[in-house]
């Protein structure tokens, strides 16, 4: 039974999520901004189309699969080879079956949904690769699930363990399959297609792909000083930048604290934007960008915007600035030879995509629990 039979979900999962490439010049002028038009960048961003969904696995055994890496993550102590993201509600068979259950974090799996190939999918042994250290290495992969996460707030935590707020145990612990069951309501939108690893093989992989060949990895380094100069002055430029600088004036200070009127969101607090140049084997090279600020507690300022950029000789070709959380590669390669890389986080996937670039791959996970 070939691998795409279970693979070739990948080809539908991608999402229609195109970063906007608009480069409106901005200047240090819009550092000084009416708080009175000001809105949270969160409403700002870019409306996203609805990702295709995997609810019932159909796939095309004609289709010929890319090598695209997968992300490689670990839950209930196993590794599991992603396979497919943004399944619907309705995509596994059966009572969820209770995994994870952590402070608050639950973790909960079923059969996929295909009842045609339940059975070759379960009886195909299917192999990956992995590679570390310049060493590939071959995973075995049991049949796939479809696994379901989210975090609760601490009440419903309580209410399933039967402890208050102070941890003093007040009520029986709820059955695992009653837990199962409220858990697994509580994860639209962190359902995956992922099939455990049966082998110990590169333990410290973060992504496998279809072919044993190694795909073009682009190494990283800190731009110099005259190359983080120009990033920051087109970076400061984007619309998601002035909007996200809009915001913080408006915000205010923390605890009532005056802001100097050239305060840069990107600076606030004493953080500072990561400018990380990506160079691959060809020497064809991408500049990512990084403001970060965390909210510290309700009402307070807190935002980030990530930025993609190529360089073509000396000129820098914007691919894309959108409002972002602390997204950091952790690997940047090119699976499928295309020169297009992709750019793996703990729990998303970006990809070049055109003169742009996309959200290939969500892995983040649902959560419920009250900020403030």
């Amino acid at each position: 039974m070939p691998l795409r039979l279970i693979l070739a979900t990948l080809l539908l999962t991608a999402c229609g999520h195109a970063a906007s490439t608009d480069a409106t010049p901005a200047t240090d002028a819009a550092l000084v901004t009416d708080a009175a038009d000001a809105s949270s960048p969160r409403d700002a961003a870019p409306a996203t189309d609805a990702a295709p969904t995997d609810a019932a696995l159909v796939t095309d055994e004609a289709t010929t699969l890319p090598a695209m890496a997968m992300p490689v993550i670990r839950e209930a102590g196993r590794r599991w080879v992603v396979l497919a993201t943004n399944l619907d509600d309705d995509a596994g068979d059966g009572a969820p079956v209770l995994l994870t259950l952590d402070d608050g974090y639950a973790v909960t799996l079923r059969t996929p949904h295909h009842p045609a190939r339940a059975g070759e999918l379960r009886d195909a042994p299917h192999t990956v690769w992995a590679q570390v250290d310049g060493r590939a290495c071959a995973l075995s992969l049991d049949a796939p699930v479809v696994l379901s996460r989210a975090v609760v707030d601490v009440a419903v935590w309580g209410a399933w363990v039967g402890l208050d707020e102070d941890g003093v145990r007040v009520r029986p612990h709820l059955r695992d399959d009653d837990i199962a069951r409220e858990a697994d309501a509580y994860a639209s939108g962190g359902r995956v297609l992922a099939a455990p690893v049966r082998n110990d093989a590169c333990a410290d992989a973060r992504i496998a792909t279809v072919s044993p060949t190694a795909p073009a990895r682009f190494e990283r380094s800190e731009a110099d000083e005259a190359l983080r100069r120009r990033v920051l002055t087109a970076y400061r430029a984007t619309p998601a930048w002035v909007d996200m600088q809009r915001y913080l004036h408006a915000v205010g200070g923390d605890e009532g604290a005056p802001l100097a009127r050239n305060q840069r969101w990107d600076e606030y607090r004493h953080h500072t934007p990561e400018v990380t140049v990506w160079r691959g084997p060809t020497g064809r090279r991408f500049v990512t960008v990084l403001g970060f600020v965390p909210a510290e507690g309700c009402g307070t300022f807190g935002g980030g915007v990530w930025a993609l950029y190529a360089l073509d000789g000396d000129a820098l070709v914007p691919l894309g600035a959108e409002p972002s959380g602390a997204f950091d590669p952790r690997e940047v390669v090119d699976a499928d030879g295309d020169g297009r890389p992709e750019f793996h986080g703990d729990d998303e996937v970006r990809a070049v995509d055109g003169a742009s670039w996309r959200t290939r791959t969500s892995l983040a996970v649902p959560s419920h629990v009250c900020p403030c």
